[in-house]
């Protein structure tokens, strides 16, 4: 997934965008690549972000975890416990994983998620 700025989107679709979140310059989407279950996300669907290095806890985040020397992209709902990172897909069939704040580099705070509603 590449961020882009949220100005690159559609004319209808940024200035939607910012009636609903207000006229911010730090507002960039990610388009997603592929269906994620996990993240209860589907192709094509898209998601504004706002770039951030902290989230308050059980704000979604984009995140990277490096897992077995692999940086693997994220969206998760991020909870600190002693000392670690509860890491919670979006879906409540999946289970949450745990990790070292060493693994984890939080890179996004989402804000909205624009559903695809093309058919293939």
């Amino acid at each position: 997934m590449i961020a882009q700025h949220l100005d690159r989107l559609d004319s209808g679709l940024a200035r939607l965008t910012r009636e609903l979140l207000g006229d911010r310059e730090d507002l960039y989407t990610l388009r997603v690549a592929q269906d994620r279950p996990d993240s209860l996300l589907a192709q094509g669907d898209l998601i504004i972000i706002r770039p951030c290095e902290q989230v308050p806890d059980g704000a979604t985040a984009v995140l990277y975890r490096m897992d077995d020397g692999q940086a693997h992209v994220m969206l998760r709902r991020v909870y600190r416990e002693n000392g670690e990172y509860r890491l919670e897909p979006l879906n409540p069939d999946s289970p949450a994983a745990y990790a070292d704040p060493d693994e984890v580099t939080i890179q996004a705070k989402l804000l909205l998620t624009i559903r695809s509603t093309a058919s293939e």
